[in-house]
């Protein structure tokens, strides 16, 4: 597997009962490629990880749930990159309920990956965790929920 950085990205956006789903070849492939054990240290070599990552930067949020599963698995119970990964997962299953409409789900999902960040900053660890800042997605969530709060109200 190459560099995840010049992977291409899907051709369309999935939307699981909206759309046809996507061959699962390449996203396999990928999931396919995370490392049996997920080393936080070795998170720049996790091409899974970062193509995760780099689809949710880019709204592909199924997608990115497809991927980053098999890291989430393979993290060890209980540690703050397992928390971290599960956060990102189900703040991308919350933006895409957004997107699909489902605001009641989407906050829920929002609230969950809150408190799974809240996990994985636990004992006041500031500064990066598997390469990214868990801040930026602490902010990232908040936006969502406001938006969806703004949304219910009009």
């Amino acid at each position: 597997m190459s560099d995840a950085a010049v992977l291409p990205l899907p051709t369309y956006k999935h939307r699981p009962g909206e759309n046809a789903r996507p061959d699962d070849g390449f996203l396999e492939d990928i999931a396919h490629s995370a490392p049996e054990f997920t080393d936080p240290r070795r998170h720049a070599n996790n091409v899974a990880w970062q193509y995760g990552v780099r689809l949710i930067d880019n709204g592909f949020y199924w997608e990115a749930h497809e991927v980053l599963e098999p890291v989430w698995f393979r993290c060890p119970e209980k540690s703050r990159e397992r928390f971290f990964v599960q956060a990102l997962i189900q703040y991308a299953n919350a933006c895409l309920k957004a997107e699909m409409g489902r605001h009641n789900a989407a906050r829920r999902l929002a609230v969950i990956a809150e408190e799974l960040l809240f996990e994985a900053r636990a004992g006041d660890h500031d500064g990066e965790l598997m390469g990214l800042n868990p801040v930026d997605y602490s902010d990232r969530i908040e936006r969502l929920q406001n938006e969806l709060i703004v949304h219910n109200n009009a």
